[in-house]
């Protein structure tokens, strides 16, 4: 097929979009220093170094039961049995000569959270299954001067236990005969790649904060929206550079920032960026984008292969991506939009899959009457489109005839 090419700058008001809400995608690999994020602690000390009085450590996890054994052993509580567990976050030491350490880790499905200072030790362990194949909100707890540790998964308490109180934190300056693994924090994996008896976290990962306070003495509605950076941030890591082997420190803390080391490799490939985000994102950024032209042809009519119509208020989604030319490198379409015979008055909402619906409409129509309008439309990283036709009741035929697209 031949295509024209012309440089064109797309605005905002578009809903083009070139970067996304990203997450990390970890297979467990649990070998050769790689399928995990390394953030360094030590030489010098970094902010993300908590653990020397209240700590709350949170962030937003997505793992599905095929991903680990299909009867796990059960999550043990006690000594530092989360180590036990595939683990997702990793602040451990080997030998002795450090204030403390600590880690969380998925065990027998559930969250296990454990701290050490010293000798003495604790674990806890979450109540209900995390690996459901949804995004699922955790914030582990711990007080510095009683010891005791929380798990809250979605907003609700789930444990509550005692753990050993003082400082947890990793001794500035510590000599160690392991300098590639104890003076960091890693995430998605075991960091000493200490073998099949400690595996590591299969699953993706988002949001991940770091803070010096308990952040939730009491039950709470789980976050709408990426976290902000506060006084009581220590670190805070979006996830969204979608690309590289840096992640990112937003958090803005004094002595930082703590940015870690994407280590990628292992068999499957790991850890990947994904699109999988549990938000969706409302500012999508601008272009410039290049436009090619396409022969005029109909990629959605629900009056035929798309059928039934748009019903009132319903969101449906339409994957355009290998339709009518249009590759899975397109990042926006030119196209025209047509409502046919629809049962109520209405406007019709079209937006990018995951992101959030604009709050213009794209046409908008009375009852019976046919409507069209053309238009720049926005595609997800997977090239789909949402459609929405706001009206009382019933419902409208939607078509879109596509003539170009932007990468």
């Amino acid at each position: 097929m031949k295509r024209t090419a012309l440089l064109l700058v797309v605005s905002a008001s578009c809903s083009v979009n070139a970067a996304w809400p990203q997450s990390l995608r970890f297979f467990g690999n649990g070998v050769g220093d790689i399928d995990r994020v390394k953030i360094a602690i030590d030489a010098p000390n970094r902010p993300a170094n908590v653990g020397a009085a209240d700590f709350t450590i949170e962030f937003w996890m997505k793992a599905v039961a095929a991903d680990y054994p299909a009867t796990p052993p059960a999550c043990t509580e006690g000594g530092e049995n989360w180590i036990n567990g595939y683990i997702l976050l990793d602040r451990d030491v080997f030998g002795a000569g450090d204030f403390g350490d600590f880690g969380i880790s998925i065990y027998g499905g559930r969250v296990a959270f454990g701290v050490a200072v010293g000798g003495p030790a604790d674990t806890i362990c979450g109540t209900t299954s995390v690996v459901t194949g949804v995004w699922r909100h955790v914030a582990a707890t711990r007080n510095g001067a009683t010891g005791q540790l929380r798990i809250l998964v979605d907003g609700a308490l789930e444990r509550t236990g005692g753990g050993p109180p003082g400082t947890a934190s990793y001794r500035n300056g510590r000599a160690t005969s392991y300098p590639n693994s104890d003076p960091f924090l890693v995430l998605g994996a075991e960091k000493h790649d200490a073998g099949p008896a400690y595996p590591s976290y299969r699953g993706f990962l988002d949001e991940v904060r770091l803070s010096t306070s308990i952040r939730y003495p009491a039950p709470f509605a789980p976050p709408s929206q990426p976290f902000a950076t506060d006084a009581a941030t220590a670190a805070l890591y979006h996830f969204d550079e979608g690309t590289g082997t840096t992640l990112g420190d937003a958090s803005g803390a004094a002595g930082g920032p703590s940015n870690g080391v994407v280590r990628v490799g292992g068999s499957p490939v790991g850890p990947v960026w994904s699109a999988d985000t549990p938000f969706l994102s409302t500012q999508p950024p601008q272009g410039p984008f290049r436009f090619f032209t396409v022969a005029p042809c109909r990629s959605v009519d629900t009056r035929a292969a798309q059928a039934p119509g748009l019903g009132a208020n319903t969101p449906r989604i339409f994957a355009l991506a290998g339709t009518c030319g249009i590759p899975t490198t397109a990042r926006a379409l030119s196209a025209n939009v047509t409502v046919v015979v629809p049962a109520a008055a209405g406007n019709l909402r079209l937006w990018p899959a995951q992101l959030s619906p604009p709050p213009a409409s794209a046409v908008n129509y009375a009852a019976g009457q046919t409507r069209a309008n053309s238009l720049a439309l926005g595609l997800s990283p997977t090239g789909a489109i949402s459609v929405r036709a706001d009206q009382a009741s019933g419902s409208v035929h939607f078509i879109l005839d596509v003539n170009g697209y932007f990468e």
